[in-house]
């Protein structure tokens, strides 16, 4: 049995600038998690109102957000990312390249 509750290979799905609501200060949500293939029922799941207007046949099923107070993010849309969540909670997260 693995002694991490989580290992696997995540792709940053999205980086956007957001801003903190305590001080105002800009900082960037990362969110990481893997591209399905959107099937008919998958599509069915979502509300109306994206169903409607969905273009892709992926679709991005997000694991894990982060919010980095930093000028610049060191994550690009689509780069691969190893994720382990020890059994004590500590995590490590290193791109794949």
């Amino acid at each position: 049995m693995s002694e991490n509750m989580v290992d696997k290979t995540l792709v940053v799905t999205s980086v956007n600038v957001v801003t903190e609501l305590a001080t105002g200060n800009l900082a960037y949500q990362v969110t990481f998690g893997e591209y399905i293939k959107s099937t008919p029922e998958i599509i069915n799941r979502l509300p109306a109102n994206v169903r409607e207007n969905y273009p892709g046949n992926q679709i991005a099923v997000n694991e894990i957000l982060l919010l980095i107070k930093t000028d610049k993010a060191p994550y690009t849309v689509g780069s691969k990312w190893e994720l382990k969540v020890h059994k004590d909670g500590t995590l490590n997260l290193v791109e794949l390249k």
